[in-house]
């Protein structure tokens, strides 16, 4: 507790010394006063608070029907002297949690190196920061398979320009700010192919390619506590033509456990958008997922409906429907409020 009193501490001395520096700033707008404030290049501060209502007439979803802050993070990033950067967040609900303790090394634009706790390179819904996603939740695939955030090195960098990027690292293969829980090592890589794109970004082709190994002692996989020699191989597709888009991930698996059973979980989605202008975006997805070949799947059809009124303001609204169990009583609907700088 001692970290987070000392980090909220240091944060509201930062607050108020930008407030006073910047209080004659009135010719212009007040965010614009807002990041001139708080986000420099040696040291930018971000909020995101998420609060979400879940409803559903006959609950079948985990949890229950009401209201929660789902998120509350502050982070801390900056770049330095002699190509030298961090990246510091935290999570601050009930049980505060360090989510990002991150330094690293620009040798050039095709080369860095990654050291601390951070996200692994491993699914593109994933790496989009929670902020920026396009549903109130993450898909069932990633919920279940992604490797999260976890302490290890990586390198990572670009080449010709945007067309290829790639990121790989040695990870703990255990989540979270621990150390390891065994002797093995997690190995991760991602590489990202945009063979076409504009200067304005709204027009675009990424084909994205990553996979990971481990043995595992004590990892959290499907809501299973896993011991085992994990693999994991996954694709993405992400095509937008100004205002529209598609996009689609999956992610495949095979899990070994030392009792010698063998699972096969295997997931994908597909979405696609449309933006009916910069501040509304209508989404529709389809949602599969599956723990092993001989499981049953999980299928569910998302309706969403974005809406940006302000800058730092965006509301989601989300109609689930388990296509597998399709009563009306067990739609689901959702809906977040979401402040992010």
């Amino acid at each position: 507790m001692f970290f987070f009193r000392k980090f909220i501490f240091i944060t509201s001395l930062y607050l108020i010394f930008s407030n006073i520096c910047f209080a004659q700033q009135e010719d212009t707008s007040l965010v614009t006063q807002l990041r001139h404030s708080l986000q420099k290049k040696y040291a930018s501060l971000g909020i995101l608070v998420r609060d979400v209502a879940d409803f559903q007439i006959d609950r079948t979803m985990p949890g229950y029907n009401g209201f929660s802050v789902e998120n509350f993070r502050i982070k801390l990033t900056g770049d330095l002297d002699d190509n030298f950067g961090y990246h510091l967040e935290t999570k601050l609900l009930n049980t505060p949690s360090i989510l990002d303790a991150e330094v690293y090394y620009k040798f050039t634009p095709q080369l860095k190196l990654d050291f601390g706790l951070f996200k692994l390179p491993f699914s593109s819904e994933f790496l989009v920061s929670e902020a920026d996603i396009d549903f109130v939740y993450r898909s069932q695939t990633v919920n279940a398979l992604a490797l999260g955030k976890q302490v290890g090195i990586m390198v990572s960098g670009k080449v010709n320009g945007d067309v290829l990027s790639y990121a790989g690292g040695i990870f703990n293969g255990n989540k979270g700010a621990k150390g390891n829980d065994n002797n093995q090592f997690l190995y991760v890589g991602r590489i990202v192919l945009e063979p076409f794109s504009d200067n304005s970004q709204s027009r675009f082709i990424k084909i994205g390619l990553n996979a990971a190994q481990s043995n595992d002692k004590s990892a959290s996989v499907m809501n299973f506590n896993f011991e085992g020699n994990r693999l994991l191989l996954g694709g993405d597709v992400n095509i937008t033509l100004n205002n529209f888009r598609l996009y689609s991930e999956a992610i495949w698996g095979r899990l070994k456990w030392v009792s010698g059973e063998i699972n096969k979980p295997f997931g994908y989605q597909v979405t696609a958008g449309y933006s009916l202008s910069n501040k509304t975006q209508l989404l529709a997805r389809w949602d599969s997922f599956k723990e092993d070949v001989n499981a049953s799947q999980s299928d569910m059809v998302l309706l969403g409906f974005n809406i940006v009124p302000a800058e730092l303001f965006k509301f989601q609204l989300n109609y689930a429907v388990p296509v597998n169990d399709g009563k009306f009583k067990h739609h689901q609907l959702l809906f977040n409020t979401q402040f992010s700088f």
